[in-house]
């Protein structure tokens, strides 16, 4: 099923424990006092002018994540202005 998010939130799904990107860096999920997460978007309903789109990695605190389960799949709802970094996919 297609989801469409609104008001630049994004659908994400976070990455696998240990995840090698394109530029060669591997990630890994640490958790801290303030824990930041990578995730891979789904869905998003963000403006132009933000440099991410489906399919994206982007790197966000936590905390700020709202967890939700869609089809039986553990997923995350992360606002735009949350985000602190992209990569495209």
């Amino acid at each position: 099923m297609k989801y469409k998010m609104c008001n630049k939130f994004a659908l994400v799904k976070l990455v696998e424990e240990n995840k090698i990107l394109n530029n060669g860096l591997t990630v890994k999920e640490t958790r801290g006092k303030r824990d930041i997460v990578v995730g891979e978007i789904l869905s998003n309903n963000f403006n132009n002018e933000f440099p991410a789109a489906d399919g994206y990695l982007v790197w966000f605190p936590l905390y700020a994540a709202n967890p939700i389960t869609v089809d039986g799949k553990a997923l995350l709802i992360v606002h735009q202005d949350d985000i602190i970094m992209t990569e495209e996919a």
